[in-house]
This record gives structure tokens, sequence and C-alpha cells, in this order.
């Protein structure tokens, strides 16, 4: 958990015992790859800014176009098949399944959190050619389908033995939910799949962030 600080040199505001609920990232594009979350506390108090806090430096932009597309069954190890020129865009949910318990704790805020069982979807926005039909065959099927995203950043100063660069790579086990009609998108024919992500296969959900800092800021 954290304590959430925001506000200028006329008024602050905090918020203890933040923890996030539910988060998205999501790409398109032409766009830069973007997060989302929502975040629960016990409540909204004054206080006086605290002295020295900075804004972390953002050293590199996660770009959409930099990503990599990579689809298999459970039979293949995830991220061994590249599927090229066909994806346009994606939206990640996550429910992480942090839950406020409140208690008789002499207290009107809540006392404590829990870990219930999170969730996720997938939604995958596809050209419409050989790879998004072959997708709606797994979705008929309900086939369970091995989805690897992965976008890369500039040379790390010093590479490791799994990454040679920064990148954020995002790997998901799921079964396609629907597969609603084409879409419009610039006249272009496009389909988009939502994945439910399976809480019952070896890569559920794993998001790594690879890049060079010791410690979160």
């Amino acid at each position: 958990t954290y304590t959430l600080e925001a506000g200028d040199a006329q008024q602050c505001h905090y918020m203890a015992y933040g923890h996030v609920t539910d988060f998205t990232l999501s790409g398109a594009s032409g766009e830069a790859v973007k997060v989302a979350s929502t975040w629960r506390g016990r409540e909204k108090l004054t206080m006086t800014k605290t002295a020295g806090q900075a804004v972390p430096t953002v050293n590199e932009v996660i770009q959409f176009g930099n990503g990599k597309l990579y689809l298999d069954t459970p039979t293949t190890a995830i991220g061994t098949t590249q599927k090229t020129s066909t994806l346009v865009g994606f939206t990640l949910k996550v429910t992480t399944g942090l839950q406020a318990i409140w208690t008789a704790d002499g207290a009107l805020t809540f006392s404590t959190i829990t870990n219930v069982a999170p969730g996720a979807t997938l939604d995958v926005s596809f050209e419409y050619d050989a790879s998004a039909t072959a997708e709606e065959t797994a979705y008929r099927a309900q086939t369970t389908r091995y989805l690897r995203l992965k976008f890369d950043g500039t040379t790390l100063t010093t590479a490791g033995t799994t990454y040679s660069k920064k990148a954020l790579v995002i790997d998901v086990a799921g079964v396609w939910d629907k597969f609603p009609p084409l879409e419009d998108k610039d006249a272009n024919d496009i389909i988009t799949g939502t994945l439910r992500v399976l809480d019952n296969e070896t890569n559920f959900c794993t998001i790594s962030v690879i890049n060079e800092l010791t410690a979160l800021p």
C-alpha cells in the first residue's frame, strides 16, 4: 500500500493506505502505450506538502509501433509464433483482487485489505486477415490461446541474458469470449476479439517491465 499526496502551495491532500483495485493498459496504431488505474484509500485529508518531493523522470515512452504479437497453443512455449502485420490495438483490463475489509475497529474507515480472485480481459484488434480468421476459428472451438505482447525500447546499458533492450512484456492465457462483427477503421476492415484470461493456466497474466531501475521511484 502507498500514501498518495497531491496539491500545490495553497492546499495539499493525502490519502493513506492506497491500493490499486483495477488498472488498464492500452495501445493503438500511431500512439504510445497508456496506463490508467483506480486507487482506493481510507480517506482524503489535508496536510502540509512534504518538502523535497519531486516528480520521477520518465526517460522513455513505450511506442505501440515497436510492439509484437505472439499467439500459440498450450503445447507450444508462449512467445513462439509471431503474428505480423495484423495488430492494430489492444486493451488489457485487470481487476487486482485487492479488496477493502470493514470491521468494527473503532473507526469508520476500512481496517485492512485482503486478496480475492483477480480477473482480466484482453481486447485485441486485428486487421481482418488470416491471423484474425484463425483466432475466430479458435473462438468457435473454445481453444485455449497463449498470447504475448512485447514492446521493445532502447538498448540496455548492461544487457542481461534474457533481454538486451528495455521492454514491456504482457503474457496471458485464455479463451476468446467473443468476436463481434467487423468494424471500420479508415475505410479498412478490422475485428476486435475479447480474450477472457484464465486463472487455471501457468501464464495467467504476467506483466514484466524491463528497465535499469534498482527500485521504484
